[in-house]
């Protein structure tokens, strides 16, 4: 198998949509091809990051038993009990005599005897059990899905109040495992192109390699991590956060002489040393603004990081 076929394989892959032998000849593919198992490990943490978000919520055994009762116990519906429905042809009909003629229509509809009000018609405890099912699944979901922002934004407890260079600092002290571990920049870049629908520049850092990749959360926002390893010292670490130009004003304070200066020249970056003592750099590509720091103070970010696309 190809390339080429790996790789128009990989979403039916993650959906277990493959038989045995293609999914073992899938496998032995990727195994042999660096970038076609990292697109194939990205598409399954994006897949699992989705699936985590959407929760499936069981209704009370109660109301289903409740409903399974009212179906079993009343049978199907007799014809007379539909006849009222249909409407009389009488020559001439007072107000009243319409408004009681659709009263008995609905009481027949309602009870299965509508002289006794008795037990009520199967179909409407049916239509009635229905609606109050999806009521309840649809504020369970709702109630989960606030649950998740929630979480999300945790970390910042209060985005307008956190400026964008704390941020980045906090956001990289509190890094976790990463969605894909890899050194193909396009493959990072088409992990973070699958949150934000736009492919966004991955810099180049001097002396430095691309090693892992993952989607974070900045406020009620997410951010895309990527993170450079030193070529001869692993430990020594260059962490770049990309986001919405929107999204990092939502959720962080930026002085209005750094968005002026980083929006005048894609060569312009801006740089703060933080409180904590991490150096902070900021700028922007296009609709994206970056954020870069690092765990070894002598790395001067200013002179390290590129764009890829620059001639010099």
């Amino acid at each position: 198998m190809t390339c080429k076929e790996a790789q128009a394989l990989i979403s039916a892959a993650v959906d277990g949509e493959l038989d045995d032998a293609t999914m073992r000849e899938f496998l032995i593919a990727i195994e042999k091809c660096e970038h076609c198992r990292a697109e194939y490990e990205a598409e399954l943490q994006t897949k699992k990051l989705l699936r985590e978000k959407l929760k499936r919520v069981k209704a009370p055994q109660s109301l289903v038993d409740a409903i399974t009762r009212q179906t079993i116990e009343r049978g199907k519906p007799t014809t007379t009990q539909f006849n009222a429905m249909s409407v009389a042809t009488e020559p001439i009909q007072t107000p009243n005599q319409r408004f009681e003629r659709w009263k008995r229509a609905l009481i027949e509809a309602i009870y299965i005897n509508p002289q006794l009000n008795s037990k009520a018609h199967p179909i409407f405890a049916m239509a009635l059990g229905t609606c109050i099912l999806a009521m309840l699944i649809f504020a369970s979901f709702a109630r989960e899905e606030r649950n998740v922002f929630d979480a999300q934004s945790s970390y910042l407890t209060a985005g307008a109040q956190s400026n964008i260079f704390d941020a980045t600092s906090r956001l990289f002290d509190e890094s976790q495992n990463p969605d894909v571990k890899t050194k193909d920049a396009s493959v990072i870049a088409n992990h973070i192109e699958k949150v934000f629908g736009v492919s966004p520049v991955i810099p180049k850092v001097k002396s430095f390699q691309p090693n892992a990749a993952r989607i974070a959360a900045f406020g009620s926002a997410d951010v895309g991590e990527v993170r450079f390893v030193h070529d001869k010292d692993p430990k020594t670490v260059v962490a770049i956060y990309i986001a919405r130009e929107n999204d990092v004003l939502k959720n962080a304070t930026v002085e209005r002489d750094v968005i002026q200066y980083i929006s005048e020249n894609g060569r312009n970056f801006y740089r703060k040393t933080c409180p904590s003592g991490n150096q902070v750099v900021v700028w922007k590509w296009g609709e994206m603004i970056y954020m870069a720091t690092t765990n070894n103070p002598e790395i001067n970010l200013l002179s390290e990081i590129s764009n890829p696309h620059w001639v010099n």
